[in-house]
């Protein structure tokens, strides 16, 4: 039992860098975008979590945006 355990953990860790890496390479490499795309057409269940996943961080930085354009407004009308 330990032996499987102790199998799991060390690999557990490197899974999420892992997939960070591939969606961080989609946004650089036509094929991995396809390849992803194609996983999530086979997987609706991973493809909706993705979609709010990216449609969150759409969200965020729309409103960074929004934000620094407001305030480079202002800046402009104090001088």
């Amino acid at each position: 039992m330990l032996g499987v355990i102790g199998i799991a953990i060390p690999v557990m860790p490197q899974i999420p860098f892992f997939i960070m890496s591939l969606l961080f390479f989609s946004l650089v490499f036509p094929p991995i975008r396809r390849a992803i795309r194609r996983f999530l057409r086979r997987h609706p269940k991973l493809a909706g979590a993705y979609k709010k996943w990216r449609d969150k961080g759409r969200r965020k930085r729309q409103e960074l945006i929004r934000k620094r354009k407001e305030l480079a407004r202002r800046l402009r009308e104090e001088r």
